[in-house]
């Protein structure tokens, strides 16, 4: 299901990170895309004050910490197989030679996220028991100004200059090793958005 011989753009500033075109075939994306599950399984996720971060979107967890949940198995065998293939010795071994994580020994998390109109994540650094991240997107048309990029920045802050900014389409992936810097965020997804922003996400775990 993985083309690991994809094309990858990695940088080494303002943090080792990665954008990848193609990983996830176009017939995979769209065995992936055509059974999501319904929105109605997804929980809502929000929050606009506190914390590290303000965010909202809806989540669906297929695996947490290694372990299958109960939508993993109602989501069907395209799942199931990208699933095993995330956890594979051969992807980890790709991470690390990608953005340099060793994610040999280290849980997985995967689920899929599902942005809205207005939908958003704010500029933050992951926890430091994670390892890694890596962000897939189902969708294939999706244009610069429809937002919903995934935003690199060098330093905290809503307001930091951004770095990259990568259009969430078209069989791209961003996949980043966390750091004290590696500050991301995901701009509000835009009216002009042709439907939901649809994404895998695999949280690699120390």
């Amino acid at each position: 299901m993985l083309d690991f011989t994809a094309a990858r753009d990695t940088r080494t500033e303002p943090y080792h990170w990665s954008t990848v075109t193609g990983l996830l075939p176009a017939g995979a994306r769209a065995a992936l895309r055509e059974s999501v599950p319904a929105l109605e399984h997804f929980t809502r996720s929000e929050r606009r004050t506190g914390g590290d971060k303000t965010y909202g979107m809806h989540v669906l967890p297929l695996v947490h910490r290694g372990a299958e949940q109960p939508a993993l198995r109602k989501a069907g065998d395209a799942w199931a197989e990208f699933a095993a293939a995330v956890q594979s010795p051969e992807y980890r071994h790709w991470v690390r030679e990608t953005v340099g994580a060793d994610v040999s020994g280290g849980a997985f998390d995967v689920g899929v996220f599902v942005f809205g109109e207005g939908d958003w994540v704010s500029s933050h650094t992951d926890k430091a028991d994670k390892n890694a991240t890596h962000v897939l997107y189902l969708n294939e048309e999706w244009g610069t100004d429809d937002g919903g990029e995934f935003l690199v920045r060098g330093t905290a802050g809503d307001d930091a200059p951004v770095h990259a900014s990568i259009v969430p389409g078209g069989g791209r992936s961003v996949l980043f090793a966390r750091s004290e810097n590696s500050w991301h965020a995901v701009a509000p997804v835009r009216p002009s958005a042709p439907g939901l922003r649809v994404t895998v996400q695999v949280e690699m775990w120390r």
